[in-house]
């Protein structure tokens, strides 16, 4: 099965889940997909889709968004 399979890693410990195409949220509220805790983590972060073998990212938050070194500019899709 096609799908998007994302891997938070913190101080250590990594948890892996799976979502089929999307879209789906990324972010602290409770209504988003894949939920993290912390202070630095805004209520709506990212949003994620797989479109024609392609995977997409938009920043969701007004704050700078880091994908490793990079930053998504809000509103942006990767």
């Amino acid at each position: 099965a096609v799908g998007i399979r994302v891997r938070v890693s913190e101080q250590g410990q990594s948890r892996e889940w799976y979502q089929g195409t999307g879209p789906f949220t990324i972010g602290s509220a409770a209504d988003c997909d894949l939920r993290l805790d912390g202070p630095s983590i805004p209520a709506k972060l990212l949003e994620v889709k797989l479109s024609a073998g392609r995977i997409f990212i938009r920043s969701l938050s007004p704050a700078k968004t880091f994908l490793g070194d990079l930053i998504i500019p809000a509103d942006t899709y990767l």
